[in-house]
């Protein structure tokens, strides 16, 4: 290794600098370093801290930290003291921003060598002597100077800009009874139009239809790991009232929200004794939704939802496999969702305004036991209808739902 280094120093010249590779270890750095017994002497030292040792050229001049955010210089650090970007040379900001650009990287920490930072470096005969990709930006920058608001911004620019979807569709659904059921049903639709699902239910939490835990095994911090999974590009959360009373929410929106209904199962719980109590507790998983909410127009307290919801729609489901018993119900809604015949067979079918939408015969989804479970038949259109409003791909799946159209 000796040998080697004086050879590369001999190569580009002395002086030399002979660096530990140990970043952040000043007693790993040898400078000045003019001679050949000076370069093995050095490398001696270096490689007790490393196996790896670099030789390299020994800019002349004082250090100065470029700090660049989103491919435009932001902070200059001269001795630990913030400097004017202005009294950079503007070749000097121009190699900064473009090695950004080169490296592709939302952030940068350049190490600059010059004697004066005001001249251009083939000037001076000053260079960019390091590279940090990932700076530890809290230990550089003061704290109150902006700076480091502004670079958090400009980062956050810089992985979504103008124009990108930052977020996740989010589909939160919460009632007393049928919430897991219909969460999986919304998790097959989505699955089956090639979508990469994040489910958390009472059943635990799954990850492209892969259980990978028990729900308490994460805890309350359960659903905001859900929304971190690199891969999932839907999040279907189960919302049931004690983690809502105890824990809150892991998003300020969602896309879509389901309430499939409200019973007394589970009165007397967490300061919970009435229906309309219950009912409020509900409501604040409804009233986050932008996109749409789905509601079981069979329920009155699920029903006077409707009229408090902030969403852009609201669609009604009703199982009744005679409309017209909830025809006065249904007839205000911009959408909704029920039973109809279809070829002579009892079918879901979603109204989207004026178009009528016939999604899949009853009998044909298993879970409903050609339509004696009534249960699942209610549960099965509200992750129909809760599909339907997220939008994307055709959404489809041959165990559920036929097919969902697409949403513009």
């Amino acid at each position: 290794m000796s040998r080697k280094a004086v050879r590369a120093a001999e190569q580009i010249g002395f002086l030399v600098a002979v660096k530990a590779g140990v970043r952040g270890c000043p007693s790993g750095v040898f400078l000045g370093l003019n001679t050949a017994e000076e370069v093995r002497a050095a490398v001696e030292k270096a490689r007790h801290l490393s196996n790896h040792v670099g030789v390299e050229s020994l800019v002349a001049g004082q250090s100065c930290k470029l700090l660049v955010v989103n491919h435009e210089l932001l902070g200059a650090f001269a001795s630990g003291e913030e400097m004017q970007t202005a009294d950079v040379h503007s070749s000097i900001r121009d190699l900064a921003c473009q090695l950004s650009r080169d490296l592709g990287v939302g952030m940068l920490l350049l190490d600059v060598v010059t004697s004066d930072f005001g001249r251009a470096l083939a000037e001076t005969g000053g260079a960019v002597v390091d590279c940090d990709l990932a700076p530890r930006l809290d230990e550089l920058i003061l704290p109150g100077s902006g700076l480091l608001d502004r670079a958090a911004e400009a980062f956050v620019r810089w992985m979504y800009p103008p124009g990108t979807i930052a977020r996740i569709p989010v589909i939160a659904v919460t009632g007393t009874n049928g919430k897991t059921t219909t969460c999986h049903m919304i998790e097959h639709i989505q699955r089956a139009a090639g979508r990469h699902s994040g489910v958390i239910c009472s059943d635990g939490i799954f990850v492209d239809q892969v259980y990978t835990a028990s729900r308490s095994d994460m805890g309350a911090g359960a659903h905001h790991g859900i929304l971190e999974v690199g891969n999932v590009d839907v999040a279907v959360l189960e919302e049931y009232f004690g983690r809502i009373l105890r824990a809150g929410f892991a998003f300020e929106w969602c896309d879509v929200s389901v309430c499939t209904n409200v019973t007394n199962d589970h009165l007397g719980r967490i300061g919970v004794h009435t229906l309309q109590e219950m009912a409020d507790v509900k409501f604040e998983v409804v009233r986050r939704a932008r996109g749409a909410v789905v509601l079981n127009a069979a329920d009155p307290l699920c029903l006077a939802m409707a009229e408090r919801a902030k969403a852009r729609r609201v669609c009604l489901v009703s199982n009744a496999e005679n409309p017209e018993l909830m025809a006065e119900t249904l007839a205000n809604a911009d959408s909704r969702c029920v039973i109809e015949p279809e070829a002579g067979r009892a079918s879901i079918v979603i109204y989207d305004g004026a178009d009528r939408i016939p999604l899949v015969a009853i009998d044909d989804i298993p879970a409903t036991l050609e339509g004696a479970a009534v249960h699942n038949i209610s549960n099965a259109m509200h992750a129909a209808a809760a599909c339907y409003f997220t939008g994307g791909e055709r959404i489809q799946h041959c165990g559920c739902i036929a097919f969902v159209q697409d949403v513009v």
